[in-house]
């Protein structure tokens, strides 16, 4: 399940390059700006979310700490808002290589 969601990470990575939210961007988040922001928010961001979820749970049953993970990492970004919050393009690189840095596969 940790390789799906890191692939899937990696793949839909690579289609934020125009600067936005992209991978990033939360059915909530979208909802509290109404407009059209929940058409914006990509099916791989809800996929990565479930799994992210899946993922933990089964962390916490085994007593695994779920600190630096991807999934962690990847909730972070999920969850900043504001003006100046970096977009999927400028925080992709971020969250990849932090996931080098912790994980040699």
């Amino acid at each position: 399940m940790e390789e799906e969601f890191r692939n899937l990470v990696v793949t839909s990575l690579r289609k934020c390059i125009d600067g936005s939210r992209g991978l990033f961007l939360t059915e909530a988040e979208a909802q509290r700006r109404d407009d059209i922001y929940p058409k914006l928010v990509w099916p791989e961001n809800k996929q990565l979310e479930q799994l992210a979820a899946e993922i933990d749970a089964l962390h916490s049953e085994l007593g695994i700490s779920d600190e630096n993970t991807l999934t962690q990492r990847f909730r972070y970004y999920c969850h900043l808002e504001g003006p100046n919050v970096p977009g999927g393009a400028r925080a992709g690189p971020t969250v990849l290589a932090r996931n080098r840095a912790f994980d040699p596969g």
